[in-house]
């Protein structure tokens, strides 16, 4: 007769109810609590990075990557640049509790000394928390043009070296008269010699360019309706201006040139 060897056995019992199973069941692991997202700043400013003094403030935002649980501050830092921080002013931002963004407005201050551009690089801290990103402005002089100009037009059309302008200023706003010997190339048409082309200048001036307007009165059998010189000034200093012409698109032949022009303030 074979002999039989029993083989213990443990039998685990749950109830079908709560499927809840007696202290030999294995037990779940437990998942971590999730830690809080860490806080973190980016900011933001306008497209047009050029600030000019006594101008217009530009906008620069403060983002954070959740909504803050309390007001939080965030210092704008000058991290590097020429400019130095006599040259702006710009306040703190701050977010407000259970928001995610902020601003504040950032000048440049006139200091009326003539001096080259220079720029400024700000980045965020709130607190130990740094922003991701920094910004960089250029700061620009803004100079007045109010004043007579005298100097010389290059070109086929105008070529003369007694150009005159008066010039007003008002904000960015520029109006005035000029004149101009009657161009060699018109008396040769029939224009008469020996007397002076005038009209009226409008345009704007901001930092240290202007665009400027130079319009013809007068001899309209040469000058069409609307003709102009069109000037882009490209370097304005207390005493010298500097850039290029050319006659706009209402002008006809022979009035179609265009050249340089260089101007010192009387």
């Amino acid at each position: 007769m074979t002999k039989t060897t029993a083989i213990p056995m443990t039998i685990l019992l749950c109830t079908l109810a709560t499927a809840a199973c007696d202290s030999a069941s294995p037990t779940a692991p437990t998942e971590p609590e999730p830690a809080a997202d860490t806080l973190a700043i980016t900011l933001a400013g306008p497209a047009d990075t050029t600030l000019v003094e006594g101008g217009p403030a530009a906008m620069v935002t403060a983002t954070a990557n959740r909504a803050v649980t309390a007001d939080t501050t965030v210092e704008l830092l000058h991290q590097s640049g020429t400019a130095s921080p006599d040259d702006y002013r710009v306040a703190p931002i701050v977010i407000r509790a259970g928001e995610t963004t902020g601003t504040t407005m950032l000048t440049a201050v006139e200091d009326n000394q003539a001096e080259q551009a220079e720029t400024l690089t700000l980045q965020g801290r709130a607190g130990s928390v740094t922003s991701s990103n920094t910004l960089t402005f250029t700061i620009e002089r803004q100079v007045d043009v109010t004043g007579t100009w005298r100097g010389s037009f290059t070109g086929n059309l105008v070529v003369s070296d007694s150009v005159r302008a008066t010039l007003t200023q008002t904000g960015s706003s520029v109006s005035g008269d000029w004149s101009t010997p009657m161009p060699a190339a018109l008396v040769v048409v029939g224009a008469p010699a020996g007397v002076n082309l005038t009209g009226a200048v409008t345009g704007t001036a901001t930092g240290t360019t202007a665009e400027l307007s130079f319009a013809f009165e007068g001899f309209q059998q040469y000058f069409a309706p609307g003709c102009a010189l069109a000037l882009t000034v490209s370097s304005v200093t207390a005493t010298t201006m500097a850039g290029t012409w050319t006659t706009n698109t209402s002008c006809q032949a022979p009035v179609v040139d265009q050249g340089t022009l260089s101007l010192t303030r009387q």
